[in-house]
C-alpha cells in the first residue's frame, strides 16, 4: 500500500507551480504518490504538469472541468490510495522533511490526525515569515478529543493544509469538502474532519509555507464578508448535540473568528458593520453567547465580545480604534528595539 497521497489542487497556477511540485518530490520521504487535479487550467499549469509527471512517475494528474477547489480536493480524495492523506495548494510550500516527521508521528502514535505548525509569507520563504499564533508551543505526542476538549480548536488550526490524515477517517466518515462554498471551504472541512478523528498527534515543528497572495485557488468571488460566520452558526448543531464536551472550545473559536473578520475589515466600513451586525444579530444569539457570563469567553476577547452584544457598532469603532494605536505603539517599540540591537551586534 502506498504510504501517504499528496493531493493539489491546481488552477492556473504556473507562477508557483514549480514551487510546489519541487517541495513534493524532492522530500525525504519517497513512498507517496503526488496527485496533482487539474481544474480546468486555461494557463501552462498542464504543461509543467507533464513536464514534471515525466521525471517523476509518482505524480498522477486526473484533468477535469473547471469546478472550484473543493471539487479539485474532492476529486483527488476519490483517488488517493494512500494510508495517509495530505494536501498542498499550488502556490504553496511543503519544508522539506514534513512528510518523514509526521508520518514517522503517526506510526510511533496511532494517532488519526497529526498537525503540524505553518508560516505566512510573501515572496520568498525565509525566517523573517510569520509562524502561526495558533499552537499549543511544545511536542504533544499523543491526545484524544475530550482530553484537549478546552482548546482543540483554539490552539490547532482549522485548515486543511497543516495535517496529515488517516485516509480512512475521511472515507469512513464520508467527510468531503462542500463545493457550495465559496469560500472557507476549509474551516467546514476541517472542523467535521477533527470532530471524526479520535486521537491527534501535535508536530512542534514548521511543516508548511503559506504564500500570501490573491492568485490561484485563492482568486475567488468573495463577496460576503459573513460567509465565515454563517458556516460556523451552520456547525453549532454539532456541538450542541454530539460533542458537548468541545462546546467552549467551539464557541471561543467563533469569538476569536468574529474578531478576526471584524479586523479583516478595518479598512472597508460598510462590510465591517455589515460583519458586526450579523455577529450580534445572528451568531451571538444562534451560539447561545448573549447567556453566557463573559468569564465563559477566554482571556483577550471579553471586552469586544460585550460590545457585539450590546449591538453598538459606533462604540465599537471607538474601541477598535483605540487598540490599534495601542498595538502600533508596542509594535513600533518594539522595531526600535530590534534596530538598536541590530545596531549593536553590527560594530
Amino acid at each position: 500500500m502506498i504510504k501517504v497521497s499528496v493531493i493539489i489542487p491546481v488552477y492556473n497556477a504556473e507562477k508557483y507551480l514549480h514551487f510546489a511540485l519541487d517541495s513534493v518530490t524532492q522530500q525525504t520521504f519517497k513512498d507517496l504518490e503526488i496527485i496533482c487535479v487539474n481544474d480546468g487550467s486555461t494557463d501552462g499549469s498542464a504543461k509543467i504538469l507533464k513536464e514534471y509527471q515525466d521525471q517523476d512517475k509518482r505524480i498522477k494528474i486526473l484533468d477535469q472541468p473547471n469546478s472550484g477547489g473543493s471539487a479539485a480536493r474532492n476529486t483527488g480524495i476519490r483517488h488517493a490510495k494512500g494510508q495517509y492523506v495530505m494536501f498542498l495548494d499550488s502556490d504553496d510550500l511543503y519544508t522539506k522533511d514534513i512528510v518523514a516527521s509526521a508520518y514517522r508521528r503517526a506510526i510511533e502514535t496511532n494517532a488519526d490526525i497529526v498537525l503540524y505548525n505553518f508560516v505566512r509569507f510573501v515572496g520568498k520563504p525565509s525566517f523573517l515569515a510569520t509562524v502561526s499564533k495558533v499552537s499549543p508551543g511544545k511536542d504533544i505526542d499523543f491526545f484524544k478529543k475530550d482530553d484537549y476538549a478546552g482548546r482543540l480548536f483554539n490552539d490547532f488550526a482549522t485548515i486543511t493544509w497543516n495535517k496529515l490524515v488517516k485516509r480512512s477517517v475521511i472515507v469512513d466518515n464520508n467527510i468531503s469538502f462542500d463545493t457550495g462554498l465559496s469560500h472557507n471551504h476549509d474551516v467546514d472541512f476541517s472542523i467535521r474532519l477533527m470532530l471524526a478523528a479520535d486521537s491527534y498527534s501535535w508536530l512542534d515543528k514548521v511543516g508548511y509555507y503559506y504564500r500570501l497572495n490573491e492568485s490561484g485557488l485563492t482568486a475567488t468571488k468573495r463577496d460576503d464578508p459573513t460567509n465565515v460566520l454563517k458556516i460556523l452558526v451552520s456547525l453549532n448543531e454539532l456541538f450542541e448535540s454530539e460533542h458537548t464536551l468541545l462546546k467552549q472550545s467551539f464557541d471561543n473559536y467563533v469569538v476569536d473568528m468574529i474578531v478576526g473578520t471584524l479586523e479583516k475589515y478595518n479598512n472597508d466600513t460598510v462590510k465591517q458593520e455589515e460583519v458586526f451586525n450579523f455577529a450580534h444579530q445572528t451568531v451571538v444569539p444562534s451560539i447561545g453567547l448573549d447567556k453566557k457570563n463573559l468569564r465563559y469567553v477566554y482571556p483577550g476577547n471579553s471586552d469586544l465580545i460585550k460590545l457585539v452584544r450590546a449591538g453598538d457598532f459606533d462604540q465599537y469603532s471607538v474601541y477598535a480604534n483605540t487598540l490599534r494605536q495601542k498595538i502600533r505603539r508596542k509594535a513600533r517599540k518594539a522595531y526600535n528595539k530590534a534596530q538598536a540591537l541590530i545596531s549593536r551586534l553590527a560594530v
